[in-house]
């Protein structure tokens, strides 16, 4: 089989597991789409990192991709998706700071590869 690796954006909250699954830390999960599904925590926090607000850091702006064709949407997009991690996960100092812009160098990259 082939591998496959993905990244959606979705809205979630912490659940207790359906009644048929019983007693489990989860996550209540709404895609895109509306479809809506339950994650076990375990799972769920592997997979998934909070969007921040964009705005708490200046160089975070520039991960947006809404704006873009859909076609560098999907490009830039994981690039967004780190980013996010790297502000949340990473204490605030020079080195974040580093790697969130040497990101966005590779982004940027990345988009005109595809123009």
């Amino acid at each position: 089989m082939k591998k496959y690796i993905g990244t959606k954006v979705v809205e979630a909250e912490p659940s207790d597991a359906r009644p048929e699954l019983g007693p489990m830390s989860g996550y209540e999960v709404v895609y895109e789409d509306g479809y809506r599904s339950w994650s076990p925590k375990a799972t769920f926090e592997e997979c998934y990192f909070e969007i921040l607000n964009p705005a708490d850091t200046e160089i975070m702006r520039f991960f947006s991709f809404d704006h873009l064709p859909l076609h560098l949407q999907k490009i830039s997009k994981p690039f967004c998706l780190m980013a996010n991690f790297i502000h949340s996960a990473l204490p605030h100092n020079a080195e974040r700071t580093t790697a969130l812009r040497k990101l966005l160098e590779s982004k940027d990259a990345a988009v005109r590869a595809n123009i």
